[in-house]
């Protein structure tokens, strides 16, 4: 009843584009679901603060009486909103497809250093006024999330430690995959994390370093060689045999140069490449470039940019899975599962005239067959 009666409110004007739209229920499980109720929330303002004025509760009901928001709630709506769209920012480009796991750090960085700005914020405000209820609620949001934030990321690192306790806090391809960015090398992390941190946190340096040489020299290093096609033979005349058997002892046998340069040592010794403006295209297109003469290198580094930084797509995997094993399809194996997958990925659904919703409709769950 409340829905009809909301979305029957027509504003018009200016904010004509929000008419008709319905407020978004918040829920545990999507992400920003928070974000995106309270910007639909202020998106209608208008339209909820006239159908709080003109909503009659029913007899025996006490209607929405306790639920109106005052001033001061829109106010908090507003500050929280703002806190939240980086959040909603970050989980746009780490499910996008110009992001790879190279990005991970620096996008968990930022969202440390706004939580922490807004909590420092917040505090110098509340100590200021420590009266206002207001404050004192947006610093006590502040402080959640940073803890909750610091809990999520000490318990990666336990669970990653308890596996190989000689490690780094995290698997080195989080460090291996921001270095092998050309625009980024080891400089990104002397320069936000090193360079500002104490001593534990040189020792950390030390031993990620540690441990992307040592992925490496386990995976990469030697397993894939570069072969070296031989020059063309040049036709010349046949020398005189007298002359070169003259010759011949005075020459001075060697052995071919081997080459002890160790491609990823080189790598990081250089500067890395100056370019604000680079971005994930770049990184790849760098390797791609020196793909067949350091391909071991090439090979490390184009295998974690494939990685995206956040579990989206499997989980959509996951469920679209689901949608493909239905009851008739049961005995199908994971080999067939992950083709239909792949083709679904690569091809997308077809286009069909029919919508019919039935779940065996040929329309909807026989798309696979016209691959086949």
């Amino acid at each position: 009843m409340y829905g009809e009666e909301f979305a029957a409110i027509i504003i018009g004007g200016d904010l004509s584009e929000f008419d008709g739209l319905e407020l978004i229920q918040n829920n545990s499980t999507r992400w920003n679901s928070w974000f995106h109720s309270i910007t639909r929330a202020l998106n209608v303002r208008e339209r909820l603060e006239i159908f709080s004025a003109r909503h009659v509760p029913g007899k025996g009901s006490q209607g929405i009486a306790n639920f109106k928001l005052d001033g001061q709630h829109w106010f908090e709506l507003e500050k929280i909103e703002l806190a939240l769209k980086d959040f909603y920012a970050a989980t746009l480009l780490s499910e996008g497809k110009k992001t790879s796991l190279a990005d991970w750090f620096s996008t968990l960085d930022c969202l440390l250093r706004e939580i922490s700005e807004t909590k420092d914020h917040y505090h110098d405000i509340h100590s200021e006024d420590d009266n206002n209820f207001t404050w004192k609620y947006l610093q006590s949001c502040a402080d959640a999330a940073w803890s909750k934030c610091a809990e999520y990321y000490n318990n990666q690192q336990l669970n990653w430690q308890n596996r190989f306790p000689e490690d780094t806090d995290l698997p080195p391809a989080y460090y291996a995959a921001q270095i092998l960015d050309p625009y980024r090398k080891w400089a990104w992390f002397r320069q936000e994390w090193v360079l500002h941190g104490d001593e534990e946190k040189r020792r950390w340096f030390d031993n990620a370093q540690s441990a992307v040489k040592h992925l490496w020299k386990t995976e990469y290093k030697g397993r894939h060689p570069v072969e070296m096609l031989p020059p063309p033979a040049r036709k010349e005349r046949a020398p005189d045999p007298a002359f070169d058997r003259q010759r011949e002892h005075k020459r001075i046998r060697t052995d071919a140069p081997v080459s002890t340069t160790d491609l990823y040592e080189q790598y990081i010794s250089t500067d890395r490449l100056h370019d604000d403006e680079a971005g994930y295209d770049d990184a790849i297109a760098y390797w791609l470039s020196r793909y067949d003469s350091q391909r071991d290198l090439a090979r490390f580094a184009l295998d974690l940019f494939a990685i995206s930084p956040m579990s989206d797509e499997c989980e959509r995997l996951f469920s679209s899975a689901k949608l493909t094993v239905v009851d008739r399809r049961g005995r199908l194996k994971a080999d067939i599962i992950e083709a239909c997958e792949c083709l679904r990925a690569w091809y997308g659904k077809p286009q069909v005239e029919d919508d019919s919703d039935s779940e065996d409709s040929e329309n909807d769950n026989e798309w696979i067959d016209s691959y086949s």
